[in-house]
């Protein structure tokens, strides 16, 4: 991946010298291998051989925006990087991420990525493509996607716009033009958003309730003009669409509230939405397996943090606030004090200290990636800064809780935090990388906390140093809480010490 090592002319100098003994044999052949992860950056001081192949796949890459997109910046290192691949062998393919790889099955149908992508595919010699995409998720790509991608696989300069009015007349009837319109919509709002990923923990914060209001209104006037089957149908279909979203935009503000009950609520909002969905065609979703004892996957081809995952984690959270497995003592503000710590001085300078002047610190969301509020922490470019960071926040802490183990808890955080209490360290929250989930904090705070008074927490995050990854840092609102007897800490990939 980007910043990180690259072990390209090692490989490539490797896979060299097996095609030189292969095509002894056998001279004809061509012999594909992988520029994917560690490797995906083309070789510079390497030429290949003339039988061997590469299979391009940037897993790091925004999946959003096309690759001539001026908004993004992985755009135009995948971009310069495919081309430079191309310019080494003819025998150049790439693996290309259809949909998004952790997915809510929200709607992200990014046709005009595509119908971009392709002539550039052409141009630069590519003889082949390969996407990764899930059989059934129609509910969140759409069925104009699938049907045109298709076609710009035989014929890269397509004229889209032009198929796109012939299809959504074809497809929707009379509601045509509303139909269009709330594709259009969601186009639109993929193209221009600042933030780049490849997980749909950026979706939240990419959606907004502008976008739900035009969306909205053009599935309501397209409810009134689709009468006749199978329009009817086809409208139908994109209600549920959109009430799938805002269920999932809801669950995220029940989260971000400390509403674990109601994040679970509006799950199940979610898995009622799909089953109609489902109904309607299997094409458009099928449903997750609930029972994962055999190891199969999921049908619906989310294989990873489904919405059976997040469920059962808003179920745990509330279990543990409302009395079923612990206590809730308090939320914590939403707003923490914070600060960019470039040159890493903050250990150095014990800017966890009680003492330390935070006056010149800024006030930000901490359900809100910190990259798109602090100052200085994201350029022209959407490029996000890598370096240390503090959150502090003062809470105070009833009297009740003294002599009880009391948890200072974070539903995600990410990628890695360090803990100190009233000047005090607690503890350390591993490093794991930006797209696992759960991604939790859970420590017992209590022989550092001081009941019955106000009580400085502060948190130090590293982002690491990869400016792909974009972590994070807090993405959840924080609390107290009193577990139970026999209850442990919340689990995440990288646990407590």
């Amino acid at each position: 991946m980007p910043n990180d090592l690259s072990t390209s002319e090692e490989w490539i100098t490797f896979a060299n010298a097996v095609a030189v003994e292969v095509v002894k044999e056998f001279p004809d052949v061509i012999l594909p291998t992988t520029g994917y992860a560690n490797r995906d950056l083309a070789p510079l001081s390497v030429k290949l051989h003339p039988n061997l192949g590469v299979m391009y796949s940037a897993i790091w890459s925004d999946n959003l925006k096309a690759l001539n997109n001026p908004r993004s910046w992985h755009s135009a290192m995948r971009s310069a990087t495919l081309q430079r691949w191309t310019e080494l062998s003819p025998h150049v393919y790439t693996y290309d991420y259809f949909e998004m790889l952790m997915s809510g099955l929200t709607p992200t149908p990014v046709l005009r990525r595509h119908a971009a992508d392709f002539p550039l595919f052409k141009k630069w010699g590519l003889f082949g493509f390969f996407h990764e995409r899930r059989a059934a998720a129609a509910m969140e790509y759409g069925i104009a996607p699938r049907y045109f991608m298709a076609r710009l696989m035989w014929k890269a300069d397509l004229d889209v716009e032009a198929g796109l009015r012939e299809f959504h007349t074809q497809w929707y009837g009379p509601a045509a033009r509303p139909a269009q319109a709330f594709w259009d919509a969601l186009e639109d709002t993929m193209e221009r958003t600042p933030l780049l990923g490849h997980e749909d923990r950026i979706l939240p914060y990419v959606y907004g309730a502008e976008l739900i209001q035009r969306l909205e209104r053009a599935v309501s006037e397209a409810e009134k003009l689709a009468k006749a089957e199978p329009h009817a149908t086809h409208v139908k279909a994109d209600r549920h669409i959109l009430e799938h979203l805002k269920a999932y935009m809801a669950m995220h503000d029940a989260e971000f509230d400390g509403d674990f009950v109601g994040a679970v609520r509006q799950a199940d909002v979610m898995f009622q939405r799909r089953e109609e969905l489902y109904k309607i065609s299997p094409f458009f979703h099928m449903p997750e397996r609930l029972d994962r004892t055999d190891g199969g996957g999921h049908t619906s081809g989310v294989w990873y943090w489904t919405l059976t995952d997040r469920r059962k984690f808003y179920q745990d959270l509330a279990d543990r606030t409302s009395g079923k497995s612990g206590r809730l003592v308090k939320l914590a503000p939403r707003e923490a004090a914070f600060s960019l710590d470039p040159g890493d001085q903050g250990r150095i300078l014990h800017w966890y200290l009680p003492t330390h002047d935070r006056k010149s610190w800024q006030q930000i969301d901490t359900t809100r990636p910190y990259y798109l509020q602090a100052k200085g922490a994201l350029d022209e470019f959407s490029m996000p800064y890598a370096g240390a960071m503090w959150y502090a926040f003062e809470m105070d802490i009833p009297k009740v809780t003294k002599g009880q183990p009391l948890h200072f808890c974070v539903p995600t955080i990410s990628p890695q935090a360090w803990v100190w209490v009233n000047g005090e360290y607690v503890g350390h929250r591993l490093y794991q990388e930006p797209y696992i989930r759960p991604a939790s904090l859970d420590m017992d705070i209590s022989k550092a906390a001081q009941p019955d008074r106000k009580n400085l927490i502060v948190v130090r995050v590293g982002t690491g140093m990869n400016r792909t990854q974009a972590p994070e840092g807090f993405l959840s609102r924080a609390f107290l809480y009193l577990p139970n007897a026999g209850t442990k800490p919340l689990q995440s990939e990288g646990a407590a010490h």
